[in-house]
């Protein structure tokens, strides 16, 4: 089971191989004297590719798919579509990137590996069925994330957002735990798969002296949880730290924030609800409402924007509104409804 694992998990096995030799290339390559100290921006950027083209072949030829001990990371037909998806248009993406990269004269080579790095955690939180891999992963693309924010290390600006992100993110690392905490308290398990059997057996077994006792310590687990996966996905009225961050770092930075960890936020948000079973009309409802209200309220400020780039993540977030409400509609049509939009 073990050896089936793994052989499922070859495109992220590559993937983190090829990050470790593209450091040790890059980094022997600039200070070599010989080349006086070269930039290899150019060189850095034909590796990424090469390194995105064959993760593409990998998920299509993958047919083996695996299930580790106790369902901590589950990679099935569903997941290696999402996969095959994110690396076709991170392809695309990284083409448009060379050229923005050029234009705001970085000349740094670990942006690239940084970018890939952010895109390992990223498959592996789509894999993950359970909370302490996904905080781990979120918090290893989050600490990608603050170094891409101040990428542009002579601007004080993109310090400002840096610094902002990280405090920001920082704390909400901390209510997340609170809610899994919360979590645990009342299931015995921060496991999807036994959240998933707990939920149906409690919600049947449970007398009505001891629901309002329960009630009280799930509802401020999934509150807490609740609260974090909006801040991450920049849900009103967590959306000023989006404006301000996407604004003040490098363009380059901005394309990569909003590509990938809204796709791994979502499909970790839609399989989190579809294990809380009955307990999930709390989480539906808020969800719902939240997104008319993001909806709504990225529109209206999007039309008085002056400057592009801010008309571009007000346009965003009022694109994350439509989402939500398809998640509070909480059936199986609302979900393909989310994967496709």
């Amino acid at each position: 089971m073990d050896v089936i694992f793994f052989k499922s998990f070859l495109p992220e096995i590559f993937l983190s191989i090829s990050i470790l030799l593209q450091l040790i290339f890059n980094v022997r390559f600039i200070n070599n004297l010989k080349f006086n100290f070269p930039i290899i921006d150019k060189e850095a950027f034909s590796q990424t590719i090469f390194i995105l083209l064959c993760l593409f072949v990998l998920f299509l030829k993958l047919k083996i798919l695996g299930y580790s001990n106790n369902c901590v990371f589950i990679n099935d037909e569903n997941v290696r579509c999402l996969k095959i998806i994110l690396s076709l248009v991170c392809i695309f993406s990284i083409m448009i990137l060379i050229q923005i990269f050029s234009s705001e004269y970085l000349n740094f080579s670990e942006f690239f590996s940084l970018f890939l790095l952010a895109l390992l955690s990223t498959y592996l939180i789509l894999s993950s069925n359970d909370f302490i891999p996904f905080y781990l992963l979120i918090e290893m693309q989050s600490l990608c994330f603050y170094i891409l924010t101040v990428f542009k290390r002579y601007s004080i600006v993109s310090a400002e957002a840096g610094v902002r992100y990280f405090v920001l993110g920082s704390f909400m690392s901390g209510i997340l735990l609170f809610g899994i905490l919360f979590i645990y308290a009342f299931f015995g398990s921060s496991n999807f798969s036994v959240i998933k059997i707990v939920s149906v057996l409690t919600s049947n077994l449970l007398t009505h002296c001891y629901v309002e006792q329960y009630n009280i310590i799930v509802n401020l687990g999934f509150f807490l949880i609740t609260i974090f996966l909006l801040f991450k996905s920049g849900c009103i009225p967590f959306h000023i730290w989006i404006i301000n961050t996407y604004d003040g770092a490098p363009t380059t930075s901005t394309v990569i924030f909003t590509l990938l960890p809204k796709l791994a936020i979502f499909c970790f948000l839609i399989r989190w609800v579809s294990s809380l079973g009955d307990f999930s009309i709390n989480i539906t409802e808020i969800l719902f409402f939240l997104g008319i209200f993001t909806t709504l309220v990225g529109t209206f400020f999007t039309l008085f924007q002056k400057r592009f780039k801010i008309f571009l993540i007000y346009s965003s977030i009022s694109q994350i509104g439509f989402l939500f409400v398809s998640l509070g509609i909480n059936s199986v049509e609302s979900v393909i409804n989310c994967y496709f939009f």
